[in-house]
């Protein structure tokens, strides 16, 4: 008999396969907020070509280099300091590049400090690095806006991965500028890496 490793005990379905899987046939399911049209014909005639027309196979780890270069001028809109193809490192999807993150932050004796409510992805994979999760409450009372003072009561020096998500999934809250420097603030001069998806995307 198949016995997994000790690490996996706790891991369970998440809340959005749960849904998902229990969804009566016919019914319209929001289980994993897949859109209800098709891939766009561009897309698809575009992927059709590439495969027949252009080299597949093996690349770099860190993804195309025209690809690199192209997501990262895409994120330097409005910076001072713009990215380059170095800073960029393309995976499968997001949950993919969560999981490269947190494995190659926090380990063991680690804290991750993430909002609540978040995205359901991060707890697990925080805990299969064998490092603990906390949480600073975002407050449905208030509008789920950011809280200074949760943050900084959920903050210790174990902390090592600090997530941000703004605007937040699941409740499209964005974090004020303010709130945001605040952040920056409490973290100067502490050992704490922050991860801010894009806009939110996670």
């Amino acid at each position: 008999m198949f016995t997994p490793a000790e690490r996996l005990r706790n891991i369970r379905k998440s809340a959005t396969r749960v849904l998902y899987d229990s969804a009566p046939a016919g019914s319209i399911n929001l289980g994993l907020g897949e859109p209800d049209f098709p891939t766009p014909e561009v897309v698809r005639r575009e992927a059709i070509r590439v495969i027949k027309e252009e080299h597949i196979g093996y690349t770099r780890n860190s993804g195309i280099p025209e690809l690199r270069a192209a997501v990262a001028v895409h994120h330097s809109e409005g910076l001072s300091s713009p990215f380059t193809a170095s800073n960029v490192c393309v995976t499968n999807g997001s949950e993919e590049a969560l999981f490269a993150v947190v494995m190659s932050i926090v380990g063991p004796g680690n804290e991750a400090l993430m909002p609540d409510p978040a995205y359901i992805a991060y707890p697990p994979v925080v805990e299969l690095a064998g490092a603990t999760s906390r949480y600073y409450k975002m407050p449905a009372a208030r509008g789920f806006a950011f809280d200074r003072r949760g943050f900084d009561a959920a903050l210790s020096d174990k902390t090592k991965l600090v997530i941000l998500i703004s605007p937040s999934n699941p409740t499209s809250r964005v974090i004020a500028r303010d709130d945001l420097r605040y952040i920056a603030d409490r973290l100067a001069g502490s050992n704490a890496y922050v991860v801010a998806p894009p806009r939110g995307r996670l």
